[in-house]
């Protein structure tokens, strides 16, 4: 009988542990705010976004990412990768190359977004999660690739 609550007791405290690393490590809820990426996401629309994915350095060009602002680490933005290291990119006159450990990253909204066209390349450390999924507003619910 003792074995068995003992057992019990483990499996219980595994779960738990596993519940806490998927929570606190796995998956993410972001509330959008802006209109930067309009027309793919819209200002107050709820995303879903997978950590693993910058943890393990498998980002890619076209990723929509949340990252930490360069300028206030307190805040949060959402773009879409536009260009990895190596990479040259214009920057209204002339080109730059984007160096290593860091990507150019843009709002789909060209015209009402503040990126990398403002701040330059950002940090791939500052990325917290690849968005995966809009969940809400839930009639327009849907995994984004």
């Amino acid at each position: 009988m003792t074995a068995k609550v003992i057992s019990i007791g483990w499996r219980g405290l595994r779960a738990l542990c596993l519940a806490y690393v998927v929570a606190e490590y796995g998956f993410k809820v972001a509330l959008i705010d802006g209109s930067s990426m309009k027309p793919t996401l819209n200002h107050r629309d709820i995303v879903l976004s997978n950590q693993w994915t910058p943890i393990f350095g498998n980002v890619k060009r076209s990723d929509i990412v949340i990252f930490r602002s360069p300028m206030d680490p307190k805040k949060y933005h959402c773009k879409r990768i536009k260009a990895m290291e190596g990479d040259r990119v214009r920057k209204g006159f002339t080109s730059i190359s984007v160096p290593k450990g860091h990507v150019w990253v843009e709002g789909d909204n060209y015209y009402h977004s503040k990126d990398s066209r403002d701040h330059g390349p950002i940090p791939i450390g500052l990325i917290i999660g690849v968005v995966f999924c809009k969940i809400y507003p839930f009639l327009d619910a849907k995994f984004l690739s």
